[in-house]
């Protein structure tokens, strides 16, 4: 087999990290200049199809991690979120 640019092992790790690094995408969609370590970290990882689940605090930026993924790779994207019972747990406690 001989052995390409495009066909090495590393080559879609190494775009990906590209991608992250250009900030066009959560610039121009998300209205964001930077992303948390974490949120590069677990879309790195996403991508490379490692991780699946992310658990975060409020506000911490977990939809991006799920938002992001399918504007860099065309791919359809399915999230399932509990926000009814997460609103259900949290209204009474207001």
């Amino acid at each position: 087999m001989e052995v390409t640019l495009k066909n090495h092992p590393g080559f879609a790790t190494f775009i990906l990290h590209l991608k992250l690094r250009r900030p066009v995408y959560y610039q121009h969609y998300f209205g964001f200049s930077s992303l948390h370590s974490y949120q590069k970290e677990f879309i790195q990882r996403l991508l490379q199809g490692r991780y699946r689940l992310v658990v975060m605090a409020t506000g911490a930026g977990k939809s991006l991690c799920y938002q992001l993924p399918p504007l860099i790779t065309k791919k359809t994207c399915i999230v399932i979120s509990p926000l009814l019972s997460l609103m259900q747990d949290q209204v009474p406690s207001m």
